[in-house]
């Protein structure tokens, strides 16, 4: 992932259009409150080196509190495109309770260049609990 040491306004725009969406997700534990003050604060931090729009975030750790989920996948969300072949998924991960990355997932052969608009996805609540499921964030 390239890092930088400043976000450019655009890159805040970007990253409050697409964590804002975890406002209204649920959670199986009351770690998500923690991760909606996070999003009011998050900050784009880099990108993912294969050019895809991944980005990295951080939240400002003095006025947002840390989230007791811990390292792991919080949110999950696809398209529901005409074509199957055009579905992603959207996956916002946690490291140590903190806002850390915004995964975009695709089974297409070209990588998307941009998020798309947040309206494009539909919220629902990830197919397992207590966050057993096996994935690493970057």
């Amino acid at each position: 992932m390239r890092s930088h040491k400043t976000s450019s306004p655009r890159c805040e725009r970007r990253s409050k259009r697409f964590v804002e969406p975890a406002r209204t997700a649920t959670a199986p534990t009351s770690g998500i409150e923690a991760l909606r003050l996070q999003a009011e604060t998050a900050r784009v931090t880099g990108y993912c080196g294969c050019g895809c729009p991944g980005i990295g975030l951080a939240a400002d750790r003095e006025t947002a509190p840390q989230s007791a989920f811990g390292t792991r996948l919080v949110v999950e969300t696809h398209s529901d495109p005409k074509d199957p072949e055009d579905t992603l998924w959207l996956l916002l991960w946690t490291k140590d309770g903190w806002l850390s990355y915004l995964e975009l997932a695709w089974i297409s052969e070209a990588a998307p260049r941009l998020l798309p608009p947040p309206e494009s996805f539909q919220l629902f609540e990830p197919p397992f609990e207590g966050g057993s499921r096996v994935n690493r964030p970057r």
